[in-house]
């Protein structure tokens, strides 16, 4: 594609006004103070949880002047032999890259929202050639630019990186490292990188500064991880993808503003009705609206926004004196997680149009908010799915296959929670509430002999049960109702709290009249 010179510097003097305004990207002051950060780990370790802020160590993260009056782009790398999804490695590789220039310097970093403005009319923002860099740095005002790639060899990933002169393309400064999957997931092998490429640019870092550099948060690791993600899949057009890991990233952390502001923005954009190109009149803005939906249908039903949760300790039910064996079972439930606010979003963002009855398209986002499905009104129920696994005792021997019945959360209603219902759909602003009733699940339950029950069996294998697999002579009081329509697999957590006790202090949750509510804004 060819751009008139003109066009250059209509983009550059933009995009320097828009630089200039932009100050929260900024590292400032000599050398910065540590922040919860843990001690260094090995690449690949196991992600730890960061220490008491009691115990951390405050001071300068970098010697000298930290590379002041320097400015730096990070491009996102090209990705080669990466699967669909690890796509989304190249962008979490930039976002790593660029928090720690900005941390451990006191270079001007421009953020990556500002870059992708500032790049997007050139369609591609991956450059690996010098005249390629060169041309990028008449439209980016900074000095140095970083690129990239990122290349999967085997088991292995190959991270090339090199940091140019804006004006020449001309590498100063590069990086090669190999690292294992692990050590991209837990940042390490990222920070490798940049602890070298700093060093380089006469940047050193302090005992403090390393300590801090490779201490791995783990919510800030699943929170970045969630924003690449996210970024990743809005620029592949994946609108529904892109607000459901906003929505966990910011959820995840509070205070990462490119999450929350990214959020914010496609948030807006849906409200106002800007989900598909060129929509000039009400029948295409339907149709719009309808793809959506069905995006968010076939996105939900692979990434449930429930989480199972049982609890570890098993309870002991009928005995049967004459076959000398009992039964055991252990409760679980379902807890919405961050998705469903993304899903909430999507909902009120069609009823503040005002057309979703016009439109007949409240029978989906109704059925999309309940059950993860976009359908009829029909589909508005009390659903719920079979979910097995196998009992173990404490040496982890096999013991017994066993099932259970778990029932979805029901959205809050006038009507009772006794018998499916329609619920209204949620205004255009205001709270939303979600329940889960005591009771209503049938717990997983095993028939044991009496001989192998002991106080550290536990369970193993925890799946949902396709529906072909479901027993008529076990399941028939409940075959008639509404499935779970979920596909994906749910996220299973134990918990050594039963369910009265689990929610307690939680926020946006209370426990009252034998069930827990779940209050969405």
């Amino acid at each position: 594609m060819k751009i008139r010179p003109v066009f250059y510097a209509f983009i550059a003097f933009s995009m320097i006004t828009v630089f200039s305004c932009a100050t929260g990207n900024v590292s400032s002051g000599s050398g910065g103070e540590a922040e919860q950060d843990a001690p260094p780990q090995k690449a690949g370790a196991p992600v730890k949880e960061p220490a008491p802020a009691s115990k951390k160590n405050a001071g300068p993260l970098y010697s000298g002047n930290g590379g002041k009056g320097t400015s730096i782009a990070v491009l996102t790398p090209s990705g080669k032999g990466l699967s669909p999804d690890e796509n989304y490695l190249p962008t979490l590789v930039q976002g790593v890259l660029a928090g720690d220039f900005t941390r451990y310097s006191a270079m001007q970093v421009i953020d990556r929202q500002t870059l992708d403005a500032m790049i997007r009319e050139l369609l591609d923002p991956v450059y690996t050639e010098d005249a390629e860099v060169a041309r990028l740095g008449g439209i980016v005002p900074a000095q140095y630019i970083l690129v990239g790639e990122l290349t999967k060899a085997g088991p292995s990933y190959i991270l090339n990186l090199r940091i140019a002169d804006s004006k020449t393309g001309a590498a100063r400064y590069s990086y090669e490292g190999i690292a294992a999957r692990a050590a991209l997931d837990d940042f390490s092998a990222i920070r490798q990188a940049s602890e070298d490429l700093l060093s380089q640019m006469g940047i050193t870092l302090t005992d403090t500064g390393k300590e801090a550099l490779y201490g791995a948060n783990r919510r800030t690791v699943e929170a970045e991880t969630a924003l690449a993600r996210g970024v990743t899949a809005q620029r592949g057009g994946g609108t529904v993808a892109a607000l459901n890991y906003y929505s966990q990233a910011a959820d995840l952390q509070t205070g990462l503003t490119e999450a929350e502001q990214r959020l914010a923005a496609l948030t807006k954009k849906i409200e106002g009705g800007d989900v598909g190109e060129n929509i000039r009149n009400d029948i295409e803005r339907r149709n719009a609206w309808i793809k959506l939906l069905d995006e968010a249908a076939a996105f939900y039903q692979e990434n449930p926004y429930y989480d199972l949760v049982y609890y570890t300790k098993p309870e002991i039910g009928n005995i049967d004196y004459n076959r000398n064996t009992a039964e055991v079972k252990f409760s679980f439930w379902l807890e919405p997680n961050a998705r469903y606010t993304a899903v909430l979003k999507i909902v009120r963002a069609l009823m503040k149009t005002g057309k979703a009855g016009e439109w007949g398209l409240e029978g989906s986002a109704g059925s999309l908010l309940f059950t993860g499905l976009g359908g009829s009104r029909e589909n508005i129920g009390h659903g719920y799915t079979v979910v097995g696994a196998e009992l173990l005792d404490e040496a982890g021997d096999y013991i017994a296959d066993g099932y259970g019945r778990v029932h979805m959360a029901t959205p809050s209603s006038p009507s009772h929670y006794n018998r499916d219902f329609y619920f209204p759909l949620p205004a255009a602003s205001g709270p939303v509430g979600l329940s889960i009733m005591f009771g209503r699940s049938a717990p997983f339950s095993f028939t044991v002999d009496a001989g192998r029950i002991s106080g550290n069996m536990r369970l193993s294998g925890i799946r949902i049960l396709p529906r072909e697999e479901w027993s008529r002579s076990l399941l028939s009081d409940f075959r008639s109702s509404p499935a779970f329509p979920f596909t994906g697999a749910l996220r299973v957590i134990p918990s050594d709290k039963p369910i009265n006790e689990y929610f307690k202090g939680r926020r946006n949750v209370k426990v009252e009249g034998g069930r827990v509510v779940f209050t969405f804004r």
